[in-house]
């Protein structure tokens, strides 16, 4: 039979009141197709099961068609429109550089209108860092995601958002369960895959390909639902620097909304690392919605599908700091130290590409120069992201012996779905650690490596010059717009490290600062 004859049978099957009595007997009773599976054996692995589980005889797409009834029907699931979501939540700060696992956390809440019809996301977010100083933790936006592009809504008008806010729309619009199990009915290479055990339970697992990427539905076979929704992936985010990154999104808490099982909680997996975990407070289908919601200026919206995203120009122009080292200033400052058998990058950050240019940018500096190492101070993700590129090109990379795990994992991540140089030409990397004060001399400009050894600032090193003393804090020193510390513990602990260390710095500057004396930048430590 057909799969639609499938679905259109068992539709009036299940919605047959003498059927639904007789299903909840027969359920409680005997392990039928529409029931859970019977538990694994002893010392069975959760992961493994046999067949698919509740969906027994079955084709796949008669399988969606069950658990399309179990959210409320097709029609009923199709017939949802846009949507009004109020969210509370929680995000681990992976990419930052105080601690690993378990990481700080951020913290927020959303409200959020979808119009699932013409793909639009509007977002009012309220995010607060515990981390930074109190009247400073507390960050809002709001962004509009549509067909047009993404902007942020801010008082002086529309900006053009980045790339990575145009992608958290789209996900918010694809990654929606009753968005997926319909993609799921329309796909013609549904199929099943190897079943697993989640949660203790058996469930059948299907596949299928949707927006061009590869979804694994892994489907409860007692209650039908989509308990998790799988794909490999790359992302515009701060994960983009893992490459082929393995999502999974769990999904619990089912209830009903207006005759739609709706999941109010979810939690956001990558890499196996619980990333992040959202409540669904109160859930609208189909509000009122104001005549201009979704409007954006449309200049604002066409120049963010421009967005390189991380792959962004490096700053074509360097300062002179002192003779010998030059600071190409912008998001992430990146310099060039000139010693007598060579040059030394300071820090690789954002992307493969755009460390490539700043190392293309330091070789034209001093032209037949060698560069002979590259100096990473931090473990931060958007920090150590180029240095893939350095290892590509055989360049020896000094970083703090605590973040080795993290870059071995860095460098042996899958980069198949987006090939780097390192991904096209692999080859080992040519690691210095640093777990002490390291000099490296040269009679022009020496340098000293200097791990910091703070609470928050355990994972970073810095550079000093005892010549010219100048001293890089490495991730530490950030000013607020109003010339305060963003975070005043963080330049406490570089405080500490150089007493330390008995150095005498008159200079400081920083991954997001510009060279400031040693003097004002300390003062302002309450």
């Amino acid at each position: 039979m057909p799969d639609a004859d499938w679905r259109l049978s068992l539709r009036r099957y299940l919605m047959a009141p003498a059927n639904r009595i007789f299903l909840a007997i027969t359920c409680a009773t005997v392990p039928v197709f529409l029931c859970a599976a019977a538990p694994p054996p002893d010392g069975a692995p959760v992961t493994s099961a046999h067949g698919a589980p509740g969906c027994a005889g079955l084709a796949p797409h008669a399988c969606i068609g069950i658990a399309l009834e179990a959210m409320g029907g097709a029609n009923r699931l199709a017939g949802v429109r846009t949507a009004r979501y109020a969210i509370i939540g929680h995000r681990e700060e992976a990419e930052q550089s105080y601690r690993q696992a378990p990481f700080q956390i951020e913290y927020g809440r959303e409200t959020r209108i979808v119009d699932y019809r013409h793909g639009a996301v509007d977002r009012v977010h309220e995010s607060i860092f515990p981390s930074t100083a109190p009247d400073e933790n507390i960050n809002k936006t709001h962004v509009v995601v549509s067909a047009a592009g993404a902007v942020m809504k801010t008082p002086g008008g529309d900006r053009p958002a980045a790339r990575q806010t145009r992608e958290q729309g789209d996900d918010i619009l694809h990654d929606e369960p009753m968005m997926v199990l319909q993609a799921a009915a329309k796909a013609p290479d549904l199929r099943y895959a190897a079943p697993e055990w989640l949660h203790a339970a058996p469930h059948t697992v299907v596949t299928f390909t949707d927006h061009g990427q590869t979804v694994r539905l892994v489907l409860n076979a007692g209650s039908h639902l989509p308990d998790a929704i799988e794909r490999t992936r790359t992302f515009e985010d701060f994960w983009n620097v893992w490459g082929d990154v393995d999502q999974r999104i769990y999904l619990d808490s089912w209830q009903d909304v207006g005759g739609v099982l709706f999941p109010a909680s979810r939690v956001d997996q990558r890499n196996g690392l619980e990333t992040a975990h959202e409540q669904y407070l109160d859930v609208r289908f189909d509000p009122a919605l104001a005549s201009d919601a979704f409007s954006v200026d449309s200049a604002a919206a066409a120049e963010s599908l421009r967005s390189p995203g991380w792959e962004r120009p490096f700053p074509p122009q360097a300062q002179t700091i002192v003779p010998g080292v030059w600071l190409f200033q912008g998001a992430w400052n990146v310099s060039v130290i000139e010693q007598d058998d060579g040059l030394i990058l300071l820090e690789a950050p954002i992307s493969a590409s755009y460390t490539a240019q700043a190392l293309d940018a330091a070789a034209h500096l001093v032209p037949g120069k060698p560069i002979k190492a590259v100096i990473s101070t931090t473990d931060s993700w958007p920090h150590v992201a180029g240095l893939r590129e350095a290892v590509a090109r055989g360049i020896p990379v000094y970083q703090l012996d605590l973040n080795r795990p993290l870059l071995d994992r860095l460098i042996a991540a899958p980069h198949i779905l987006r090939p780097d140089d390192l991904a096209r030409h692999p080859r080992p990397p040519q690691w210095h650690m640093v777990n002490q004060v390291l000099a490296i001399p040269s009679r022009h400009n020496p340098i000293m490596l200097i791990p910091i050894c703070g609470p928050s600032t355990e994972r970073q090193y810095m550079v000093y010059w005892p010549d010219a003393k100048l001293l890089y804090a490495s991730d530490t020193l950030v000013l607020n717009p109003d010339n305060s510390l963003y975070n005043p513990e963080l330049m406490h602990e570089v405080e500490t490290a150089v007493a330390r260390a008995h150095i005498a710095p008159q200079t400081v500057y920083a991954m997001h600062q510009a060279p400031m004396p040693w003097g004002r930048a300390i003062g302002m430590v309450p």
